[in-house]
């Protein structure tokens, strides 16, 4: 394949990861399993430093820049992880960070980009393929952009989440993961299929922004509108090289709505006392629309992230309690 990382490059990103940060924990959880007819894991990538699974291309991308790349500065847009992951990542690594939020960002995420030391700038820009405001910033500044989408040392590093699964669950048979911009889902498609051809790999995003899913199907990239309070898959517009990737080795496509992904963070809150953001708990919404399909077996749910505001919360509860009345 041309397109992405090779199978070999995210073997490199695991051992390079290896010194910055531990391999998140699989579990199994009864609850899931019982409610969901299968065997049910959850690979917790909330339980990284930086609370998602973005840590993990961000350290890659960062570890891998010249030392003069660095000393220039790296300026990023982002709904918020990958902030706080290249965030963390220019910590490490003496790098001073500019990061591109939304106009109303998630305010635990800007305070967490924030204390690793990152600059906080707000745009409206941030969920185009190509933000004018970001390249304008790096043109003026001299700093290095880095994405967190097209980038293939992102990619591989997203790869590793993978390579642990495999690792962790050697007889894993379905893997359900949320899809925003694509460059996650890429990178475990890779592994995944690189080493397990037989696994079922399939993707999730929001009918409030359904461009992956539409851009998916259809074979080209399609714009949608993007109403989803679930920041971390909410996107526009596809992007080629990811679509190239999943159009190759994604197993199919599930959209779920807004009340399903909210029901979804109160049963992963419940079930597994893991606090879910919103594209963290659409794997658990797709496999309950998904119960016939993974009857019986070895299904591992990827929550990309914790890091939901309370406010999401607050509505996430109040959605189920209006339901239960």
């Amino acid at each position: 394949m041309n397109d992405g990382p090779t199978l070999q490059q995210i073997f490199e990103a695991k051992r390079l990861l290896r010194r910055y940060m531990a391999s998140t924990p699989l579990h199994h959880y009864p609850g899931l399993s019982k409610l969901l007819d299968a065997q049910v894991y959850v690979k917790h990538e909330n339980h990284t430093a930086t609370g998602a699974f973005k840590i993990r291309g961000g350290l890659n991308v960062v570890a891998r820049l010249t030392d003069e790349e660095r000393k220039r500065g790296i300026i990023v847009a982002s709904s918020g992880n990958f902030g706080q992951a290249v965030a963390y990542a220019g910590r490490i690594f003496g790098a001073k960070v500019v990061v591109g939020l939304p106009e109303d960002p998630n305010p635990s995420k800007v305070e967490a980009i924030e204390g690793w030391g990152g600059e906080v700038v707000l745009t409206d820009t941030v969920y185009d393929p190509e933000p004018e405001y970001i390249n304008t910033v790096a043109r003026e500044r001299g700093y290095r952009i880095i994405s967190d989408i097209g980038d293939m040392d992102f990619i591989a590093g997203s790869g590793t989440c993978m390579l642990e699964i495999l690792e962790q669950l050697p007889e894993v048979e379905v893997v359900i993961l949320p899809v925003g911009g694509g460059g996650f889902a890429s990178g475990v498609c890779i592994a995944g299929k690189g080493i397990k051809p037989e696994v079922e790999i399939i993707g999730v995003c929001a009918e409030a922004a359904p461009s992956p899913y539409l851009s998916w199907k259809e074979g080209r990239l399609v714009e949608s509108p993007m109403g989803t309070f679930a920041e971390g898959i909410g996107v526009r517009v596809s992007f080629d090289t990811p679509l190239r990737i999943m159009r190759q080795l994604l197993d199919d496509f599930v959209v779920v709505g807004e009340d399903e992904i909210r029901r979804a963070m109160v049963l992963m809150l419940e079930k597994t006392h893991n606090l879910a953001e919103g594209a963290g708990a659409t794997p658990l919404a797709a496999a309950l629309k998904l119960k016939e399909r993974i009857k019986g077996r070895k299904t591992v749910l990827i929550q990309s992230g914790g890091n939901a505001a309370l406010e999401e919360l607050r509505a996430a509860l109040a959605t189920v309690d209006s339901e239960t009345r």
